[in-house]
């Protein structure tokens, strides 16, 4: 076995587990824990490891020996690549293939420094050791950080392949086809957000936006009101073309708030998370991003919206403009069609 298994495998297994291979030795329970857990967070694909189909088969069978996990995509890989049919009989019958890949991280502590940076770290043996350090002061940065990692940096990571991401215990997200990060949603990562970092701001924005009639042109008061507080106010000359307000509106409303979230940051803490409602004439019709710390408008938002604007009227009215249009012209061709008949 020693002869076989990849040099990089063998090198990084702690000595102990190193002697009895090389010594043809029996690996005990706790010998045979300990590579198990290496193997299966820093390896990935265990075909990268390889220089040869026949290291592949000999470290396969290292894993059936200590019971580790197999990617499906390593039997996919060996159904191809070899012919040895008693092999893939014994590959088809091992009970701990999985079609789930894991990409493990880890929380590294950072003592004796004031940074209140956190700092989180990624080994992989795939193509040889290599470690990635992470570095995130609030979960929003994380997420970010991870993605541009996931989609940039991770080269060991394949566009063709999905995996699920961990930090510690915490699935975070998920890593789809095309090396795409997609994280968990928020509201399921709150145990993780406060183990790691502060508790996100709660912060709701409720704007108003009513028509002025003590104004000689139509005009309307458009009103920002945090937690209560009436933190700005304007008057708005809308565009009477529905599309035209509906983009004004929407354009205002996300300006303002972005400039509510700079006060608070400001305020409150640079690094804090951020998470929050917009609300238009009392319906709830965005929300703040944990993830990205931006204000969006969410479909039912946009529904609202719309219909706020008179959009959704002027598509009935433009729809049943197009159905007039299209039987008259349809009656004159009949029409003429006789017409021309008669004569």
């Amino acid at each position: 076995m020693q002869k076989i298994l990849p040099e990089r495998i063998l090198s990084d297994l702690p000595v102990s587990v190193q002697k009895k291979i090389l010594n043809h030795e029996v690996l005990d329970s706790n010998d045979c824990r300990v590579a198990k857990s290496y193997l299966e967070k820093t390896i990935i694909h265990p075909e990268s490891t390889c220089d040869s189909v026949i290291q592949v088969v000999s470290l396969l069978q290292f894993y059936m020996a200590i019971h580790a996990k197999i990617p499906q995509s390593t039997l996919d890989y060996i159904r191809t690549h070899l012919s040895d049919e008693a092999f893939l009989a014994d590959l088809e019958r091992y009970d701990n293939i999985t079609s789930v890949i894991q990409v493990c991280m880890n929380t590294l502590p950072m003592k004796n420094t004031p940074s209140s940076l956190l700092s989180f770290c990624h080994i992989n043996s795939d193509k040889g050791f290599r470690r990635w350090n992470l570095y995130a002061e609030n979960y929003g940065k994380l997420m970010k950080s991870v993605k541009r990692w996931c989609e940039f940096e991770a080269t060991h990571l394949r566009a063709d392949c999905e995996y699920v991401l961990y930090l510690d215990e915490f699935h975070i997200g998920d890593i789809k086809k095309g090396k795409l990060f997609t994280p968990n949603p928020s509201s399921d990562m709150y145990p993780f957000i406060i183990q790691f970092f502060e508790q996100p701001i709660q912060l709701v924005m409720k704007f108003t936006l009513k028509e002025n009639e003590r104004c000689g042109i139509k005009s309307f008061n458009f009103e920002c009101r945090v937690c209560g507080d009436l933190k700005y106010s304007a008057m708005l000359v809308l565009p009477a073309n529905p599309e035209m307000k509906c983009n004004m509106v929407r354009r205002n409303m996300i300006d303002v708030s972005k400039k509510m979230l700079d006060i608070t940051r400001f305020q409150e803490s640079m690094s804090c998370d951020i998470e929050g409602e917009l609300f238009l004439n009392d319906n709830r019709v965005g929300v703040v991003d944990l993830e990205s710390g931006e204000p969006r408008f969410d479909e039912k938002g946009e529904a609202l919206l719309h219909a706020y604007c008179g959009m959704t009227e002027q598509a009935e009215n433009q729809s049943e403009t197009c159905d007039k249009s299209y039987s008259l012209s349809l009656f004159q061709r009949i029409r003429n069609a006789m017409l021309g008949m008669s004569e």
